[in-house]
């Protein structure tokens, strides 16, 4: 009984959830979606994609299916500098997903099985894979590509992973391919066309011409009215256009590494060397204790050993002996000699003392060698090489005494080669003469074939933990301004403080000034935020070396710029055209030959030529781009002197000195081939893409989130 009460008592709640189930179903169910507008949606919209909404997990998925198959064919995870090209990547899959797909199914364009097949072990294997498998005459060896997917499945598991993912791929490339194929298959060139391009190719024009730049005139000599400025700013107002920016004012505190860090740094460098010596797993030792272990262990030959080792004796390179600490650059290096080997050739070390004979006559050669003779026989009577290098050298070895430090064997020119490799340590015996005059040498090291094993430990000279809280600390205070008043005056307050500008900011920036990467556009991110508002303080930012606190001043929307955002691009034309006119105006009281103009202009003006122009010359001798000259030049018949007229940098009077029209010809094949060429490759994938998301009014707002 007590069910029936129930129920009876939920009747009308029954009737009014069939009235509201009637109501939904005429209206439609997209109301209690989980999209609705009426509850309030909690889809995060990263697009739109011919008008379907991509939400921010759709993307996600997608960016995250990208950077796998990154990582599987690098063998690396992307850095930060490499994912906005993949998240863009992601979006345009998504393009090519919901618009392409459907067109390529509605022109009939498929991709079959066999097709695929063919392309990876058929009569036309993909290009990629071919090129992994090669003969040894640079075929394609199809026995080992059979026997590669024979055992595929026994391959490392990301081998496979790498090999199916490039395997599902291969359909969607090629379904862009034919699609490419069939749009470069619509260009079409004209007879009339190609012999256009025939023409505008060959047709040559030399020209001679004044050019008075813009900025002969300064710009305090053109006083141009507020007024003057509006009346041009009303009439060529669609001219400024502006994307949505922010404008920020930003105070940084740095935090790089002090003394006392620099030093603690060096003492535990210092306090590993013995422990180094010991070990004999030097490559775990370097990858646990190195910041940099992509150079962690090497092998050099004396010649190529790191500086500091450099001036070491030989014999004190012996295996498990740790050199260091070294400071190199803003690092601290230990050097451990691993192990040692031979090389194929030798490396030599000496120094020398080289009169130059270059532009000598025979005469002057003579009395060359004779002082060469001299300055060796001071070196045999032990006389310092270094004070006689440092007094009579002639190349720029002489500021180290005339050390060459270690060459490799061939290195140096044969002579000279010749007498270090075959000579002994000492001062050798007679003047060497090369290409490049007369050495005195002296051998300083014994030859050798030896090759090192280096083990470097690297540390990264960087701030400490305590060095960083105390820049955060200071960040932090100041970051409890609440206004642009409190600001200024935290600004004023502090010692040493600075607060910079970075204006007209786009959503799509990745850079504040000179910060750059993700960190900053965490700052752009904040900036852009709906509940940031214009003299909001943020908290402190973390930079690569810095923590910033920034202030909103400023927020503008996409469209037409206000007169005043556009003040200086206005000013900067009113001044080009009074000053355009200003300089016509003189020129063209002037009369006579292009030279009797410039003499009775004055200063600042040229007479200048250029030979061969026709209308694909991009740019003239003496002036640069000059659109309107080229132009003028294409069309206007031989001994044609214009009046002065504006150009693109200055004001121009032009004179076609010669004029050269090509001979006619029969066929214009080899311009049509080359017209129909730049439409084929017009015809790429990109284009479309752009041309899609253009015409389907797709947009991404990626940059609101990344």
């Amino acid at each position: 009984m007590a069910l029936v009460t129930k129920i009876r008592e939920k009747s009308g709640i029954a009737i009014g959830a069939i009235a509201i189930g009637l109501i939904m179903f005429i209206v439609g169910g997209d109301l209690l979606s989980p999209n609705s507008k009426l509850l309030g949606s909690t889809k995060e919209v990263i697009g739109v994609i011919d008008g379907n909404e991509i939400g921010l997990d759709e993307f996600a998925r997608k960016v995250e299916e990208v950077t796998n198959k990154y990582t599987l064919n690098l063998g690396r995870r992307p850095n930060e500098d490499e994912m906005p090209y993949l998240r863009q990547e992601a979006w345009n899959k998504l393009v090519m997903e919901l618009v392409l797909m459907k067109e390529f199914e509605k022109i009939g364009v498929q991709v079959t099985k066999e097709e695929i097949i063919d392309m990876v072990q058929g009569n036309n294997v993909h290009p990629a894979i071919a090129g992994s498998f090669k003969d040894k005459d640079g075929n394609l060896d199809k026995a080992g590509l059979k026997n590669f997917l024979s055992n595929l499945k026994n391959a490392p598991i990301d081998q496979q992973m790498q090999f199916r993912n490039f395997e599902a791929e291969l359909p969607l490339n090629r379904l862009n391919q034919k699609y490419e194929k069939l749009f470069a298959f619509t260009n079409y060139v004209t007879k009339l066309e190609a012999e256009n391009e025939y023409h505008q190719t060959n047709n040559k024009t030399d020209i001679r011409y004044i050019f008075v730049p813009f900025g002969s005139i300064a710009d305090s000599v053109v006083q141009v009215p507020d007024a003057e400025l509006k009346e041009y700013f009303d009439k060529n107002k669609s001219k400024y256009k502006r994307e949505a920016s922010v404008s920020l004012e930003y105070v940084s505190f740095p935090f790089k590494p002090t003394a006392e860090d620099s030093a603690n740094i060096r003492k535990e460098l210092d306090e590993m060397k013995d422990r180094f010596a010991t070990i004999s797993e030097d490559t775990a030792f370097v990858e646990a204790n190195s910041d940099d272990n992509m150079n962690g262990i090497r092998s050099f030959r004396i010649d190529e050993l790191p500086n500091e080792l450099k001036n070491i004796p030989a014999t004190e390179l012996t295996k498990g002996k740790v050199f260091g600490s070294y400071l190199a650059g803003n690092k601290y290096k230990l050097y451990k000699v691993s192990g040692t080997k031979e090389d194929t050739v030798f490396s030599m070390r000496a120094s020398h003392i080289l009169l130059k004979t270059d532009g000598k006559n025979d005469i002057e050669k003579i009395a060359l060698r004779k002082k060469a003779e001299d300055i060796l026989a001071q070196a045999k009577k032990n006389m310092p090489f270094e004070a006689l290098a440092s007094m009579y050298s002639e190349d720029g070895s002489k500021n180290q005494g005339g050390d060459l430090n270690w060459f490799k064997e061939g290195v140096m020119v044969k002579p000279f080669n010749d007498a270090v490799l075959n000579g002994k340590v000492g001062v050798y015996p007679t003047v060497v003469e090369t290409q490049f005059g007369y050495h005195v040498i002296k051998i300083t090291q014994e030859k050798t074939k030896q090759q090192y094993q280096i083990a470097t430990v690297t540390r990264d000279i960087e701030p400490s933990e305590k060095t960083r809280k105390a820049a955060y600390k200071l960040s932090a205070e100041f970051a409890k301004a609440k206004n642009k008043t409190e600001y200024d005056a935290n600004v004023a307050a502090g010692k040493g403080l600075l607060s910079l500008q970075a204006l007209n900011i786009t959503q799509e920036s990745r850079y504040i000034n000179n910060l750059t990467g993700e960190r900053a556009r965490e700052v752009v991110k904040w900036a852009y935020k709906a509940e940031t508002e214009i003299g909001m303080v943020s908290d402190p930012f973390e930079m690569q070396d810095t923590y910033i606190v920034a202030i909103l001043k400023e927020r503008k929307e996409k469209g037409e710029s206000t007169f005043e955002d556009a003040a200086v691009m206005v000013l900067a034309k009113v001044r080009e055209e009074k000053k355009a006119q200003m300089i016509m105006e003189k020129l063209n009281k002037l009369s006579g030959s292009l030279d009797e103009i410039a003499k009775a202009y004055g200063n600042n003006i040229s007479v200048l030529n250029t030979q061969d122009v026709n209308i694909k010359t991009l740019s003239l001798v003496g002036v640069g781009s000059a659109t309107q000259t080229i132009g003028k030049a294409a069309v206007l018949p031989k001994g044609t002197k214009t009046q002065a007229y504006k150009d693109d940098s200055g004001v121009m009077i032009m004179e076609v000195t010669e004029s050269e029209v090509a001979a006619k010809i029969a066929e214009h094949t080899t311009y049509k081939d080359q017209l129909t060429q730049q439409r084929t490759n017009n015809s790429n994938n990109n284009t479309i893409l752009r041309a899609i998301k253009k015409l389907t009014k797709t947009e991404d707002y990626i940059s609101k989130y990344y």
